[in-house]
């Protein structure tokens, strides 16, 4: 956003110019898994690109997307 082009970019500084808080710019991690070795991280989505994985990849991307940045 910062720098796809001059207005984008000069709406993003006053967006954050007014204040903003973590929450507005990161979603929500504390339930996301982590610190996770190979063999769980297989087991509980079944590698790069199973659907698993991408369920988790979708939710990911739907908090982001839900982010007061990008209203």
């Amino acid at each position: 956003m910062a720098v796809a082009n001059a207005d984008a970019a000069r709406k993003l500084q006053q967006r954050l110019a007014g204040g903003f808080r973590e929450s507005d710019i990161m979603p929500v991690t504390d339930d996301l898994p982590e610190f996770m070795a190979e063999p769980e991280f297989l087991r509980r989505f079944g590698g790069v690109g199973a659907p698993e994985y991408r369920k988790m990849t979708a939710e990911i991307e739907r908090r982001i997307a839900a982010l007061p940045i990008h209203r």
